[in-house]
């Protein structure tokens, strides 16, 4: 989880069951100018970030190993219509990856790139592979990784439903997920009702947000061999504040984010989804993110080396 204190930045641990604070660990900073925007992803230990002149680090904050990745490619801003990233792990291959994908605007034409920096390589490489429809979809988020295939919640221009584009860090090819039926006739309005996706239990799995009269809902769908199966419906609280779901704890429950309409505070709190009950730890998070970052971290000792 990714918090902010005073005039500087750092990464909370806490237990993902007991929420139990053991750790702050202060991101390193390289420039007094810069700061870092996001968090991309983390996977096996390794922290993956870039910061605000679209510089990408590789950190493993258990061994104290920060590392900045090289120059990218093409570091053309001007033109820059759209820009997604994401971080991922090949585990046939050993390595990890980092996956940018840049739309750029050029008199009346849309030009798509994608570069794959590979961690075993230590280089980025332009590929020809760009996603289907890539002149016209936007890509949500920073993407999640299950299982050496890294996926995006996107939005077509022509289309008022979302999908998910897949890419495989193997092969290095773009697919389409299609989300359930009665998902995409259920979504209307994206805006109002959004969809995410996580990980569960080393599968990917899809939150979806909807209202039914006066009840607010999540549906949570879990894609298993090929096809997706409803794994559970939530009843989000309704009373004084607005929640939402950011992912799974180790034992089923979720991690929802509580954000409070009287004082405009954002606090994390565990979702029981066999009792339906919520318990907030009013652990507060970053307020310019709905939810800042949150993700699994698990010590290593990989050197990045």
């Amino acid at each position: 989880m990714r918090e902010r204190r005073m005039d500087r930045k750092c990464l909370s641990l806490f237990c993902a069951d007991t929420f139990t604070k053991f750790s702050e660990i202060e991101l390193p900073m390289i420039k007094i100018e810069s700061h870092f925007r996001v968090v991309v992803g983390s996977y096996n230990g390794v922290v993956c970030l870039y910061d605000s002149d679209f510089e990408t680090y590789l950190w493993n904050p258990s061994i104290r190993k920060f590392k900045r990745l090289p120059q990218v490619l093409n570091d053309r801003r001007g033109q820059l219509a759209h820009f997604a990233i994401s971080f991922g792990f090949h585990p046939e291959g050993d390595d990890y990856k980092v996956v940018r994908i840049l739309t750029f605007e050029r008199r009346y034409m849309i030009e798509v790139e994608v570069e794959v920096y590979s961690h075993r390589l230590e280089s980025w490489r332009r590929i020809n592979a760009v996603p289907p429809n890539s002149h016209e979809l936007y890509i949500q988020g920073e993407g999640t990784c299950v299982n050496g295939v890294v996926y995006w919640v996107i939005k077509e221009s022509f289309s008022s439903c979302n999908s998910i584009l897949s890419f495989d860090l193997g092969n290095e090819i773009f697919q389409t997920v299609r989300l359930p039926d009665s998902l995409l006739r259920a979504i209307g309005d994206p805006r109002r009702f959004p969809v995410s996706i996580r990980v569960f239990d080393k599968s990917l799995s899809v939150f979806h947000e909807r209202r039914e009269e006066n009840s607010r809902y999540c549906d949570i769908w879990v894609l298993e061999m090929g096809s997706w199966k409803l794994f559970h419906t939530m009843l989000l609280p309704a009373r004084g504040c607005i929640a939402w779901p950011v992912g799974f704890a180790s034992n089923g429950q979720v991690h929802i984010v509580m954000s409070s309409r009287k004082f405009r505070s954002k606090t994390l709190a565990l979702y029981d989804l066999k009792s339906q009950r919520v318990k907030d730890f009013k652990i507060k998070l970053h307020a310019y993110r709905p939810g800042g970052y949150i993700d699994y971290f698990r010590e290593s000792l990989v050197l990045l080396d």
